[in-house]
């Protein structure tokens, strides 16, 4: 679903503050306004993913021209489409479950249904090493990790 929703963005000491117009209890702040506008959208997609998914009641989105302002505070529309926020939410938990995962190799190579053999073939490393890294023998390196998981889980 796709959503449209008014925030209220505004200096609150070193950082920029927001809430959602049609639900104050929706709000955080960013370090600026680029990283606020980031973290409304984030606010946002999961507010309403959760509550399509619990079958709560959606409130409706308050028209742009319709929003009260008090003195410096600055409205913005904050555009979500839950659809693609929940298969981006889903590759991020996927993503942290292999840099968390006793043997990441192993479960990047079982997510990605390789085999050993194909495992190597793709890393350009021996066999054996991947046999030992899936075995949990041996380890890549650990600045290596977070590279496997780009590869592997794009």
């Amino acid at each position: 679903m796709q959503y449209d929703y008014p925030a209220i963005f505004y200096d609150d000491d070193n950082s920029v503050a927001f809430h959602f117009y049609d639900a104050e209890n929706w709000f955080s702040c960013g370090d600026n306004i680029a990283d606020a506008l980031t973290m409304a959208q984030d606010v946002l997609g999961g507010q309403l993913l959760n509550m399509e998914r619990t079958g709560e009641k959606i409130p409706p989105a308050t028209p742009l021209e319709k929003v009260m302002l008090k003195p410096f505070q600055v409205v913005r529309m904050i555009h979500v489409d839950t659809t693609q926020y929940a298969k981006e939410f889903e590759e991020l938990k996927r993503r942290e479950a292999a840099l968390l995962a006793e043997n990441p190799v192993k479960f990047l190579r079982e997510q990605t249904g390789l085999s050993i053999r194909q495992f190597a073939e793709e890393l350009g490393v021996p066999y054996r090493t991947a046999q030992d890294w899936n075995a949990g023998i041996s380890k890549p390196p650990k600045w290596a990790v977070p590279l496997l998981v780009d590869k592997f889980l794009k």
